[in-house]
C-alpha cells in the first residue's frame, strides 16, 4: 500500500507573508488582515518522502495523535532535503508567523 501526505498549514493571515501562501496575491485580495486561513503547505506523492516529511518533524506517518507538529522541532536540514531553498523559507515564515502545521496521510 502507498502513502502519500500534505503539510497543511493553519494560522492568522497577514498580507506580508502573501509570497509563502499558497495561491497568487489577488485571491487574498478580499482577506482581512488576522483572519484564520488554511495553507496546503506541502504535498508528498510517494511514499518515501511521506515517511521523509513526517520524520523530520519527529513524528510516525500513521502515528495519528502525533499530527498537530511541533513546528520549533522540524529538523530543517531534513526538510532541505526535500524541499527548494524557497519552500524551506516560506516554512520558517509561517512558523515564525505563529502559523500550526499538521501532518495529514493518506493511506
Amino acid at each position: 500500500m502507498g502513502l502519500d501526505a500534505e503539510l497543511i498549514a493553519i494560522g492568522r493571515f497577514a498580507r506580508r507573508l502573501i509570497p509563502f501562501l499558497e495561491y497568487p496575491a489577488d485571491f487574498y485580495a478580499s482577506v482581512p488582515e488576522t483572519a484564520t486561513i488554511v495553507n496546503c503547505f506541502y504535498t508528498c506523492l510517494t511514499s518515501d518522502a511521506s515517511n521523509s516529511l513526517a520524520a523530520a518533524f519527529g513524528v510516525s506517518p500513521l502515528e495519528l495523535h502525533r499530527h498537530v507538529l511541533d513546528s520549533a522541532s522540524a529538523d530543517l536540514t531534513a526538510l532541505a532535503a526535500l524541499w527548494d531553498p524557497e519552500s524551506v523559507e516560506a516554512f520558517c515564515q509561517l512558523r515564525g508567523s505563529g502559523f500550526q502545521f499538521y501532518y495529514l496521510p493518506h493511506a
